[in-house]
């Protein structure tokens, strides 16, 4: 019983390594999450927590502690003599320590904009960050497609080595039929060996892809693992949805918010306030000695200064929004013309393609038509030989234009944020 379970638990792992296999799409989503930057979202999220927060405690009292201790050159003196009468003297030297309680009433409405400014900035942050995965989604994509490209051209070759064996097989017959001799059999063996050579090359070119891919999503790859085609899915829209347009829009609400900023610093501010504090001399001028005093009351405050800066503030906060502008105008003409370019390679891979059937066809007509003549003994080994490489070369380049039209088609998708 204990050694068919383990059979079984042998054959289970076995079927599930030669099962194994990754997408363009599970690559393109652990390298972001394995991407240095990725943990930087945590700390924006943190960040903004923090800012709203002590955002919201601007509208919990606020409390002040100060003292001071004086020495003043002249003292308030009643100018009265009286007879029999002591009239105190104020003390040059004067002392208070004292707390302050006070409550914002009105402040321009700061603590709201200070929210806004929090939750715009994180905003922006994260879609900063969402643009920075832009690069590593198209340096995966290369990857992935090397890998493609690789596999194709190993499959290929390997059917090419099929194809050789087959010549030898059939040039041994002719050998012993005295229309071939060993030299013949001697080239079939030289091609052989160079294919062999050529997939060895092949194999070792996608391991260390395999090792890069493998450095992006931080997951071991086996040698044999299996990545799937992407599908052809072409999309006809050319409209850009790139995260860097959200952070455009992000960047210019923060401007706005920065603008009401600036017009809080005009408001008007009124708050109410709670003074305790035990001073010599305190609220009585003439009582000598450390005394405790109580003040309550509203007070209002306005930086009219403040007004010299206005003019110049919108004027810069106006350049700034306008140099947005510009920004997102030449992001999306740079966008514009990369995916017109790409589009353009797509419908040129897709003619590539048309003719590349056509010439595996006529390809494959005249390597039969040389087989013939091999046959006939009109036809040399060696122009038998040249023909099944030339169908090889074809049916190659036929695998690889479709793996670089997949290709083109992801990067078109990736330029325009639809990935």
């Amino acid at each position: 019983m204990k050694k068919t379970v383990f059979t079984i638990l042998i054959l289970a792992a076995a079927l599930g390594v030669d099962g194994q296999s990754v997408t363009l799409d599970d690559c393109m989503l652990r390298a972001a999450e394995n991407y240095p930057i990725h943990r930087n979202e945590s700390f924006i999220e943190q960040s903004l927590n923090y800012n709203v927060e002590n955002a919201k405690k601007g509208l919990l009292p606020q409390i002040t502690i100060s003292s001071k201790a004086t020495w003043q050159s002249d003292v308030t003196k009643i100018p009265v003599s009286l007879p029999g009468v002591d009239v105190p003297q104020l003390s040059k030297d004067q002392y208070s320590i004292a707390a302050e309680v006070s409550q914002t009433i009105y402040d321009g409405n700061s603590v709201s904009v200070k929210k806004l400014s929090a939750q715009y900035a994180s905003q922006a942050d994260l879609k900063r960050h969402e643009s920075d995965l832009y690069a590593v989604r198209n340096r995966v994509s290369e990857v992935y497609f090397a890998i493609l490209t690789i596999d194709a051209q190993i499959e290929q070759n390997l059917n090419f080595e099929r194809d050789i064996d087959n010549a030898y097989k059939k040039i041994s017959a002719l050998k012993n039929s005295g229309m071939a001799n060993g030299a013949d059999l001697n080239r079939v063996e030289l091609r052989k060996i160079r294919a062999n050579q050529q997939t060895a090359r092949l194999k070792n070119l996608r391991s260390a892809y395999l090792e890069i891919l493998s450095a992006f999503t931080g997951d071991d790859y086996d040698e044999d693992i299996e990545l799937e085609m992407p599908e052809n899915l072409i999309d006809e829209d050319l409209t850009v949805t790139r995260p860097e347009l959200q952070l455009f829009d992000a960047q210019k609400e923060l401007l706005l918010v920065r603008e009401k900023e600036i017009k809080m610093q005009y408001a008007p501010k009124i708050s109410a306030f709670v003074q305790g504090g035990y001073a010599n001399p305190a609220l009585n001028m003439f009582e000598d000695g450390f005394q405790p005093y109580c003040i309550a009351g509203v007070r209002f405050n306005w930086n009219v200064s403040a007004f010299y800066r206005k003019k110049n503030d919108r004027a810069i906060i106006k350049i700034q929004a306008d140099q947005m502008d510009v920004q997102r105008d030449v992001f999306i003409f740079n966008t514009d013309i990369q995916s017109r370019l790409q589009n353009a390679e797509i419908q040129n891979i897709q003619r590539q393609l048309e003719d590349d059937g056509k010439e595996i066809e006529i390809q494959g007509n005249i390597r039969r038509s040389t087989e013939i003549r091999l046959e006939n003994g009109t036809a040399s080994v060696s122009d038998y030989l040249d023909e099944i490489s030339a169908e090889n070369i074809a049916r190659q380049n036929q695998k690889i234009h479709n793996i670089e039209l997949l290709k083109t088609i992801y990067q078109l998708k990736n330029t325009l944020g639809k990935l």
